[in-house]
């Protein structure tokens, strides 16, 4: 979820809390400045017990979560909100958030070298078949005028990374 702009006191009010509601909320959102950041994860009940960890930037734009199960397999779902160029907030958000982004692709890629090579099978197999689907997203992003300079070099680490978990 992107541009939550939620109010501290408003959480109560986004999922119903009775046995109907099948999503468990994770939400971000700076301490200050509400009605104007915010992001979150919409979690499934059957998915939320395996989470071990989560994790956010310091201004609202960015939240993650770890998931651990059997085998001491690992998913890491990342979400960031980068402002759009020309913006007030782009100037001084971007940065920081990329950073942000970045030390935690690099933080979920070091346990990579945990992984045995049935957990590595496993992976790549999950990795290649979505893999023409991300290439496309890349190409994307990188078509958007003015932000290929900023976001290629993260780009090609990250495409880098892919290649050697389907390997």
């Amino acid at each position: 979820m992107q541009e939550t702009k939620l109010q501290a006191n408003k959480d109560h009010h986004l999922l119903f809390r009775d046995s109907t509601c099948q999503y468990t909320g994770l939400w971000n959102h700076p301490t200050t400045h509400f009605n104007s950041k915010g992001v979150g994860l919409l979690v499934h009940k059957t998915w939320s017990k395996y989470i071990i960890e989560t994790f956010s930037d310091n201004n609202g734009r960015g939240i993650g979560a770890l998931f651990g199960f059997k085998h001491g397999f690992r998913l890491a779902v990342i979400n960031c909100y980068f402002p759009p160029q020309g913006s007030n907030s782009h100037k001084t958000d971007f940065q920081p958030l990329h950073e942000w982004a970045t030390a935690q692709i690099d933080k979920v890629g070091g346990m990579i070298g945990q992984l045995s090579d049935p957990q590595r099978r496993a992976l790549a197999g999950m990795v290649l078949p979505v893999m023409p689907a991300l290439n496309s997203l890349f190409d994307k992003v990188l078509s958007i005028p003015g932000v290929a300079d900023v976001i290629k070099p993260t780009i090609d680490t990250l495409k880098t990374k892919l290649a050697i978990l389907t390997a």
